[in-house]
């Protein structure tokens, strides 16, 4: 248990996760059961990307590391750097608050690579034998990228991207083997929560009912340099890839010889994943892109095939978004007031309330003053103020045209 017998992070509101340029604030709590002297006990914030992974083996064996820190903030909670403090048994509480760098990478974990953030408690004593205790607690970032704040991918989320390939095996076993397929995705760029929706077909010329996938795909980049001497490449940026498979869509079988139509049909959903490459970090990067892939059945042996792939990006939106909404598409989406910042709530129907009169303001204009050469407009229904957000996320579908709700 150490000194210490009990160390609590409690973060405001429950909250693990965080925008860039957002404060993360809180309470650090302590339980001491005997007084104890220390130095000082502190809380710092880090985030770093780390990326490591080694080739060959033996004595050909290469070590490659690389290293990007974005913060490393602390704050002093009881004790200093000057003195020893006594502390009493007994229960302590104090608040801290930190703001993350406004263009710090999303948290990210792959093979060969990770981007972290933590909250760590440090408590130092005094002594040389002393050894401080920790308590650390992971935080996690994410960078939502509005699509529609740059022109390349706001274009993007209305342009539909065509997957057009055929293939075809005429081997001597396996003859009048083919697959071709024309398909157009509903856009270029998806958002979290997004259904990739098709059009258009995949024609079967094979003797048999063809099976196939559409599958969403991750490729990842880590960079770092040679950890080990080395005459030749010490210092030379290198690059390790893998690519992993985030979701995937299995479509009924094809009948033979047949062809199947899509006609708005919705597949995958894409799930939460970060944006495409990974912005901030310049030690991993991160694409995203589509294939169709299956079996051709043949008379005598099948064959699996994978049709060209497609890139695509992901990434995010505002709240409101859209033609009708009465945000524009690349304001920032609202946030809640912090649990300290809270202003007092207005006053309830049997409240009393003081209101000041000032009579060196001329008095308001009568009725018949203010109707006389003025038209009476009604007020809108679906007028969207601050004050009248629906409590549920508002997204907009550019594929239906409507308003979605999530």
């Amino acid at each position: 248990m150490g000194r210490i017998s009990n160390i609590v992070i409690a973060i405001a509101n429950g909250r693990d996760t965080f925008q860039p340029g957002k404060f993360v604030e809180g309470n650090v709590l302590i339980k001491i059961t005997k007084a104890v002297k220390i130095c000082k006990i502190i809380i710092r914030m880090v985030g770093k990307c780390k990326t490591k992974w080694k080739t060959g083996s033996g004595d050909n064996e290469k070590s490659y590391k690389g290293k990007e820190l974005y913060c490393n903030l602390d704050t002093v909670l009881w004790g200093s750097d000057q003195q020893e403090t006594q502390m009493a048994a007994g229960d302590f509480s104090k608040p801290f608050r930190f703001r993350l760098p406004r263009d710090c990478p999303s948290t990210f974990s792959t093979k060969h690579g990770d981007v972290w953030y933590v909250l760590e408690v440090v408590c130092t004593f005094p002594g040389i034998m002393s050894v401080d205790q920790e308590h650390t607690l992971p935080i996690r970032v994410y960078d939502n990228v509005n699509l529609s704040a740059d022109p390349q991918t706001a274009e993007l989320v209305c342009r539909p991207l065509q997957i057009k390939d055929e293939q075809k095996e005429d081997s001597c076993c396996c003859s009048d083997v083919s697959v071709t397929t024309d398909v157009t995705l509903d856009k270029s760029a998806y958002a979290p929560g997004d259904t990739i929706i098709l059009n258009g077909y995949i024609e079967n010329g094979c003797s048999s009912p063809m099976p196939y996938t559409i599958v969403l795909k991750q490729q990842v980049i880590c960079y770092g340099t040679r950890s080990d001497f080395s005459f030749t490449s010490s210092g030379n940026l290198k690059s390790k890839e893998k690519t992993e498979e985030v979701v995937s869509w299995k479509g009924q079988k094809i009948p033979t010889r047949s062809r199947k139509v899509f006609q708005n049909e919705e597949t995958m959903k894409i799930p939460d994943i970060v944006a495409s490459d990974l912005r901030n970090c310049r030690l991993i990067t991160v694409g995203y892109y589509l294939k169709i892939k299956g079996i051709m059945p043949g008379s005598c042996c099948d064959l699996t095939f994978e049709l060209k792939k497609v890139p695509i990006v992901i990434g995010g939106r505002p709240r409101f978004q859209g033609p009708n909404s009465s945000v524009p598409p690349t304001a920032p989406s609202l946030d809640l007031p912090s649990y300290n910042t809270l202003e007092p709530s207005a006053p309830t129907p049997g409240d009393i309330v003081e209101v000041k009169i000032n009579d060196t303001e001329p008095p308001p204009p009568s009725y018949e003053d203010s109707v006389g050469n003025v038209a009476y407009t009604a007020p809108s229904q679906q007028e969207i103020t601050r004050d009248n957000v629906p409590s549920q996320t508002t997204y907009y579908d550019w594929s239906q045209s409507a308003f979605t709700y999530n």
